[in-house]
């Protein structure tokens, strides 16, 4: 579970990907000018003077307001979330109680976002890049799928930020394509960028030319093994072989070599 938390902290740490998957719940776009700013860093840069009253060891002044924390679970997996989504929803015999008895018990919501499960028109809606990484995401049951969806989609694949190709490679089972991306420096989105549709070809090729071997190989040993029956059915049909024994040499019951030898015109 590491790995794949890992990957998602790392992607979902940029501001654009947080507004679409906001942006989602409202149902509507935020303000442009919308941003969120953590007081302590803000009175750390700012070198705010502190007085008596103020916390000077948490960067807190007594005019300060907290500042909201947003909980908004997102859910990236495959199955369908059917845990319960409170505390309450998890507690034994709560309905039972007086409904004023029911309010002293602490509750904690969790407001929840099953990401595979939003709709296409919902995800062209968004701004950012995970409408991408989520569309690849609900197409992996099926490689012809997916592969279609990185062409259909080239001009973003073909520059896929690496934070994106992490997350992919953890939540997915598409294999083989790690190996084959090359990473350059993006300057415009100042992330790691790697061409994915190139990796697809290269892995299409390698497919086609381990196929051609496999057939040639196949082919091979066909032709041998035709060619040994043929020996051995000379042989018998002369009369300077056993039946039996060239059965045993072909590695065939006394039945199917005759079957075989009959079809070979002997």
């Amino acid at each position: 579970m590491g790995e794949p938390n890992n990957a998602l902290n790392v992607y979902m740490s940029r501001a654009d990907r947080i507004r679409s998957v906001l942006e989602y719940y409202l149902g509507e776009k935020l303000p442009e000018d919308w941003n969120c700013e953590e007081i302590q860093e803000r009175n750390v840069c700012s070198e705010e003077k502190y007085s008596q009253e103020d916390d000077f060891k948490y960067r807190y002044r007594k005019a300060d307001r907290i500042e909201p924390v947003l909980n908004l679970t997102l859910y990236w997996g495959r199955k369908e979330w059917k845990e319960p989504c409170s505390l309450k929803a998890m507690m034994c015999g709560i309905n039972t109680l007086p409904e004023k008895l029911q309010a002293l018990a602490g509750d904690y919501q969790v407001h929840l976002i099953q990401m595979r499960a939003i709709a296409e028109d919902d995800l062209q809606k968004m701004d950012s890049d995970l409408k991408y990484v989520l569309g690849i995401m609900k197409r992996t049951a099926s490689p012809i799928h997916y592969k279609r969806y990185i062409r259909e989609n080239r001009e973003y694949f073909s520059r896929i930020p690496k934070s994106a190709v992490d997350v992919i490679n953890a939540c997915t089972h598409i294999k083989n394509i790690q190996k084959h991306l090359k990473y350059t420096f993006h300057e415009e989105s100042g992330e790691e960028v790697a061409d994915m549709c190139k990796a697809l070809d290269i892995i299409e090729r390698d497919a086609v030319k381990r196929g051609l071997k496999r057939g040639v190989k196949q082919g091979m040993e066909q032709g041998k093994r035709i060619g040994t029956l043929a020996t051995l059915f000379s042989l018998v049909n002369d009369g300077l072989l056993k039946l039996d024994e060239a059965a045993r040499r072909a590695k065939l019951s006394e039945a199917a070599f005759s079957k075989e030898m009959k079809k070979a015109g002997y």
